[in-house]
């Protein structure tokens, strides 16, 4: 039987390596997928275990290409975690300019739209009995609250927040075994972690979700060391 496989979308230094080392430790075979990985390296397994691969998510067309470069490389993916964010700072909600706003949306909500939807297409080709089937998005607490200068990335967090739900809540996706989540690391008391992030957590809680074959609460806000906690 083959290793399972991961595909990490803007794989950084903090959530996507702690992804990385969590998964292979694991057994599964890890893709990592960033703006910033070598074109000369691009799909070809490092001294870490990892496969890196290359890609630009402000191109929403570029997902097809990644999936298909993965796939060719390693097989298809059984988890899917979107990690990539854009930040475009505006002092008001409407003071960027449509372009900077369209280039926030293609990342956090376009680009994910469609890593989830190659995701689907790949569990397809799994075999029924294969477990998991699971697409994961690294969301915050900006679909519930304002931030200063985070309009944009409110507004493409909300919007992707409510694309997780309603697949979550499909009946044809539970019957499959598919399973999705929005995940929102908080503090203790229900605050947003904003820059203690930790990379650690994530892993853990990601794998935790996708070894779960059955579809857990969408919206999996969790604390570092006590995991799911709903506030």
């Amino acid at each position: 039987m083959s290793s399972p496989i991961a595909l990490v979308l803007g794989a950084g230094a903090n959530i996507g390596q702690a992804v990385g080392r969590k998964f292979t430790a694991n057994g599964y075979r890890v893709a990592l997928a960033s703006r910033t990985a070598s074109s000369d390296t691009s799909g070809q397994d490092s001294k870490d275990g990892l496969f890196h691969f290359r890609v630009d998510l402000t191109n929403p067309a570029n997902v097809k290409t990644l999936f298909e470069q993965v796939q060719a490389s390693l097989g298809v993916p059984n988890v899917v975690i979107y990690n990539a964010g854009h930040y475009v700072r505006g002092p008001d909600p409407f003071s960027i300019t449509p372009e900077a706003y369209q280039e926030t949306l293609n990342v956090i909500t376009t680009s994910a739209f469609a890593a989830a939807r190659e995701a689907i297409n790949g569990f397809e080709k799994l075999p029924s009995s294969s477990s998991p089937k699971s697409f994961l998005f690294t969301g915050n607490a900006l679909d519930e609250i304002v931030i200063q200068g985070m309009a944009p990335a409110g507004a493409g967090k909300s919007a992707t927040a409510h694309l997780i739900k309603a697949a979550a809540a499909s009946e044809t996706y539970r019957e499959k075994g598919y399973t999705f989540y929005y995940v929102d690391e908080r503090t203790s008391t229900g605050q947003p972690a904003y820059n203690k992030i930790d990379g650690a957590a994530h892993a853990d809680h990601f794998f935790e979700l996708a070894s779960d074959k059955n579809q857990r609460e969408w919206k999996q806000t969790f604390v570092k060391g006590k995991g799911y906690v709903k506030f």
